[in-house]
């Protein structure tokens, strides 16, 4: 998929301020950049993108790996696996896709991006695949969905544990945005059938392939469980969520480090220890 250009970006529909805060919010890794750097960067960013200098712009894109046709992919998606997806956001983010030279289609229930190489982005709303999901996340393509990652993904992972067919694992790792000023925790599910990998991520409704999902997100620093293991840690992961959501998260970031968390508070006497299911 290739990057925007930012001379044809229609920057006439935004604000300066907003035009400055796109060149702002692009992603800094802060443990190898120097602040001074890093401010010196965003203030010439603006600059070159409000004087159309896309050889100046396009040196800093490199350096720090600036990507905003995926932040708006991102907004385009999550408004699509809505149940009731608002137009003019569609029409809003797809305009902006289809200026920089992409072309987007929406049908029959799937979402479609392609850029001038013919590159393609696909995703479908996961509902339509797997209606079931509604009996255990009934609002997974309405807007509550937001903010749910880790207890939606274990559900939906949860779904397969007896499926023979495929292989499916909990995944949580770091993922990013350019509006996001770092990055942060995210769980989703991944299901290989044959020789492909797709991704559910059940808190936007979505399923995509893998390589996509990694790219648009920026995916870094990976754990995964296989779904019988976390049939077997599900009532720890209750405990640990009803303890406080915050201790649950050091098991979706590392199932090791979660044992050890969780022994430490059942000896502390903080949780009762979970119960095996009977046979």
């Amino acid at each position: 998929m290739k990057r925007i250009n930012f001379v044809r970006f229609p920057f006439v529909r935004f604000e300066k301020a907003m035009l400055y805060n796109w060149a702002k919010e692009f992603y800094i890794d802060s443990e190898n950049r120097a602040e001074k750097e890093v401010k010196e960067a965003y203030k010439k960013c603006a600059e070159y993108i409000e004087e159309g200098n896309q050889e100046k712009v396009d040196e800093l894109r490199l350096i720090y790996d600036f990507q905003p046709q995926y932040d708006i992919i991102f907004e385009l998606m999550k408004n699509f696996t809505l149940k009731e997806p608002n137009e003019m956001t569609h029409q809003t983010y797809a305009g902006i896709l289809e200026s920089a030279g992409f072309r987007v289609v929406c049908d029959n229930g799937t979402l479609q991006i392609f850029d001038d190489e013919n590159n393609e982005i696909k995703m479908k709303k996961f509902s339509d695949l797997e209606p079931q999901i509604f009996k255990v996340l009934p609002d997974i393509d309405k807007p509550e969905r937001g903010g749910k990652c880790h207890p939606y993904s274990v559900l939906t992972t949860l779904l397969y544990k007896d499926n023979k067919e495929f292989e499916t694992y909990l995944v949580t790792g770091r993922i990013y945005q350019l509006s996001h000023k770092f990055k942060y925790l995210h769980s989703w599910v991944e299901i290989t059938v044959g020789d492909k990998t797709y991704v559910v991520d059940p808190s936007k409704n979505l399923i995509i392939e893998k390589d996509a999902f990694y790219e648009i997100n920026h995916v870094a620093g990976t754990e995964k469980i296989h779904s019988s293991v976390v049939a077997e840690d599900y009532k720890m992961i209750r405990k640990l969520t009803d303890y406080d959501g915050y201790v649950a998260k050091v098991y979706y970031e590392s199932r090791h480090n979660g044992l050890k968390l969780y022994r430490k508070l059942v000896k502390m006497g903080e949780i009762s220890e979970a119960q095996p299911e009977s046979k």
